[in-house]
């Protein structure tokens, strides 16, 4: 996702799984599904577009965003804040199993038509739960209009929005055990059916706060990256598979 700014990325973006009070890292109901996750990395034309031109191509972009949510096509996206790939801009997370059915759908994008974006896709098993998402993400939008927009302070995301720190857990199996007994909440989290690493979004809004957080807990190796993405993630009632 052109990030630049972040949150006008993610407005539209903010069709996304949401997250209730329930223990901190529940375990495992039989409610799982797969679904694909995709990664939206720098694509070969992004150096030559103009500003004007990736204008254009974002109003586009974040239009087809909100018409696969709305669809519900699209479960969750956001874009990622200076990650240790710095071709990695952002992820969707498609209900479709089929990683091929899942390129289709993201070759839709008028971003990845123009060759500003180009997707790298894997097959995961998800919390069949994120597919509340639309209704919850409505919820809040509808809770933040009755109460008003807030007055924002510099350097603040915009109301409804907030950073998350991402894990990519080598071994994913190993790094649920671990925070099933403690470490930050896992606000949701996806084991990739390729392999044996998986990725969990951690309650913390910065890198160096996840690292305190996972301090003594045995997630073996990982990587920490900031994201960005609707508060409304914190509402969605998500278990931590066994």
């Amino acid at each position: 996702m052109l990030l630049n700014p972040v949150a006008v990325l993610i407005v539209v973006t903010c069709v996304l799984a949401a997250c209730a009070s329930t223990p901190r890292n529940p375990v495992a109901d039989s409610s799982n599904a797969h679904m694909t996750l995709v990664y939206l990395e720098t694509g070969p034309n992004s150096a030559s577009h103009t500003p004007e031109q990736k204008s254009e191509i974002f109003k586009g972009h974040m239009a087809n965003m909100q018409r696969l949510a709305e669809e519900k096509k699209l479960l969750i996206a956001g874009p990622f804040g200076k990650p240790r790939n710095p071709a990695w801009r952002g992820i969707f997370v498609f209900d479709i199993a089929s990683v091929a059915e899942a390129e289709a759908l993201g070759a839709t994008d008028p971003g990845v038509v123009a060759g500003e974006f180009k997707l790298a896709i894997r097959p995961i098993t998800a919390s069949a739960s994120l597919r509340e998402s639309l209704r919850l993400e409505k919820e809040m939008q509808a809770e933040l209009e009755r109460a008003g927009q807030p007055e924002r302070k510099p350097g603040e995301p915009p109301p409804g929005l907030r950073r998350y720190v991402m894990m990519h857990a080598e071994d994913g199996e190993r790094a649920m055990r671990a925070l099933r007994k403690g470490g930050p909440r896992v606000i949701w989290w996806a084991s990739f059916r390729d392999g044996k690493d998986a990725v969990m979004v951690l309650d913390a809004t910065e890198v160096d706060e996840a690292e305190a957080g996972l301090r003594g807990v045995d997630v073996g190796p990982r990587g920490l990256d900031r994201w960005m993405s609707t508060k409304a993630l914190e509402r969605l009632s998500v278990a931590t598979p066994q």
